[in-house]
């Protein structure tokens, strides 16, 4: 939206504006420049759902769960709710998920293995 708005010498070219005002503006800019038609892609007709697409240049785990929990803090406030989904994300908590378990099961292992040695041998210390 930026870009439409901005030429590209500008300094707001591709760039998402720093406070929630300047962000209203720029919708309002656009609404009254823009086709309206373009909105169809944002929000419903009653204004009370909109549609927001993040693109991501970098898409490894720690941006992805930056930009969530940016994305979380900023729209703690809205009187809306606020459903953030992705590919990216499920991928990034899927990641999590299998690595938590990995180590889950290694410690549980070794736990395991530990109380087996010292049933079979009688003694803790030749189980260490």
């Amino acid at each position: 939206m930026s870009k439409a708005l901005y030429d590209p010498a500008e300094e707001e070219y591709d760039r998402i504006p720093s406070s929630t005002e300047a962000i209203a503006q720029m919708f309002e800019l656009y609404n009254m420049s823009g086709n309206p038609d373009d909105f169809k892609q944002l929000m419903n007709f009653e204004n009370t759902k909109a549609h927001v697409l993040v693109r991501l240049s970098k898409t490894d785990n720690e941006s992805v769960r930056t930009i969530r929990d940016s994305i979380v803090g900023y729209t703690s406030d809205f009187p809306a709710k606020v459903t953030i989904w992705s590919y990216a994300i499920i991928m990034t908590d899927f990641a999590q998920k299998i690595i938590s378990g990995q180590v889950s099961s290694l410690i549980f292992a070794l736990v395991v293995v530990f109380i087996l040695l010292s049933i079979i041998f009688r003694s803790v210390k030749v189980a260490s």
